[in-house]
């Protein structure tokens, strides 16, 4: 799978903007949404205690749960 740099770096953004110790619910409407689940699976499954299993909603977003760990 070719990566897409511009959503990579949302979701990087996306964690970083999180304070140690808390977690927040995120969604990228405006990427194409089987990159972005393709994307968001790779990392629920390399990194699953940061990222979510990402599920898509009834606006047909893909939405995942974020938590930044307090020890990183």
């Amino acid at each position: 799978m070719k990566l897409n740099n511009e959503l990579a770096n949302r979701i990087k953004d996306d964690f970083n903007s999180l304070a140690p110790g808390t977690k927040g619910a995120f969604s990228y409407p405006e990427f194409n949404q089987h990159e972005v689940e393709s994307l968001l699976n790779e990392l629920h499954i390399k990194f699953p205690t940061i990222f979510s299993k990402p599920d898509t909603y009834y606006d047909q977003a893909v939405n995942v749960i974020i938590t930044h760990p307090k020890n990183r």
